[in-house]
């Protein structure tokens, strides 16, 4: 598996934890929306068989890169929760996965009136169908199918509600613990 920003169709090899931290960095001055820094980290843990299991946690804490309601307060969103994955298929050079996860987004918005208001955590239910295809041993190509299911509202104002995603990367092996990854 690759770090937050992709999704594989592999799982970890057993008996292996794997802790990962990080930061996603957007640009300061033309950032689309409020998605300028994220800041998080993700717990993966598989046994000796079966499914890979997981927890994670994202927080984001800055104001809007425009006004939005009216608003230039900060946004604050901390979003945690587990997940399982596991890989139902494979060849000799394609390996097919799904994970679920199932989060809570603690979410602090003036706009939403959710600043110590109620609506304040809402779930969040995420199911991906990852592959991955190895086109060489060091080179490989990712899709990945799925959707999401925010709250159609918070506190009477419209939300995200259920979308659905297809996305695609690339990562390649520079040596056996490093890679780059592309999405």
């Amino acid at each position: 598996s690759g770090p937050d920003s992709i999704e594989t169709g592999a799982v970890l090899p057993p008996r292996t934890l794997a802790l990962s931290v990080g930061t996603q960095e957007g640009d300061q001055g033309l950032a689309a929306g409020t998605g300028r820094q994220f800041y998080g980290g993700t717990v993966r843990m598989r046994g000796k068989a079966g499914p890979e299991y997981g927890f994670a946690l994202h927080v984001y804490d800055d104001p809007p890169a425009a006004e939005i309601a009216g608003s230039g307060d900060n946004i604050t969103m901390l979003t945690f929760g587990p997940a399982v994955k596991y890989q139902y298929a494979s060849t000799d050079h394609t390996i097919f996965a799904v994970k679920a996860s199932a989060e809570i987004i603690v979410f602090t918005a003036p706009f939403l009136g959710t600043s110590g208001g109620p609506d304040r955590e809402n779930p969040v239910a995420a199911l991906q169908f990852p592959t991955t295809h190895a086109l060489s041993d060091r080179l490989q190509m990712h899709t990945n199918i799925g959707a999401v299911a925010f709250p159609r509202t918070v506190n009477t104002h419209e939300f995200y509600g259920t979308f659905y995603h297809v996305g695609g990367g690339a990562s390649w092996a520079l040596a056996r613990r490093i890679s780059l990854y592309s999405h």
